[in-house]
């Protein structure tokens, strides 16, 4: 079937952000002198392109962690995998939706 139903495409879009963590830590190991730009919100965010802000903002990496239907737990757990891994990022901006900030949404199915 070539129909994948919210539920299945919500785990394939969190399965992405862990390829992207990894591409992102090789990045910074490669250009540790690049500021770092980190976007951590919904599917309402995730349409900002890398490739658009880092051509405004001269030597930076930029990284877009969005992905449908995320509240803060999806937000804390890649912000504390960014941190851990040693990487301060410069700026780092946070979508807030009070829709999403629910009891359900301190809990995060990566």
């Amino acid at each position: 079937s070539r129909f994948i139903s919210w539920k299945r495409f919500e785990i394939a879009a969190y399965e992405t952000r862990k390829e992207l963590f990894d591409q992102f830590v090789l990045d910074y190991q490669s250009n540790p002198n690049r500021d770092v730009y980190v976007l951590l919100g919904s599917s309402r965010t995730a349409g900002m392109d890398r490739n658009d802000v880092e051509s405004k903002l001269n030597n930076s990496l930029f990284y877009n962690f969005s992905a449908p239907y995320v509240g803060v737990g999806y937000e804390h757990y890649w912000l504390e995998k960014i941190l851990d891994s040693g990487i301060r990022p410069k700026s780092l901006f946070i979508e807030l939706d009070p829709l999403l900030m629910t009891d359900s949404s301190f809990f995060y199915s990566i």
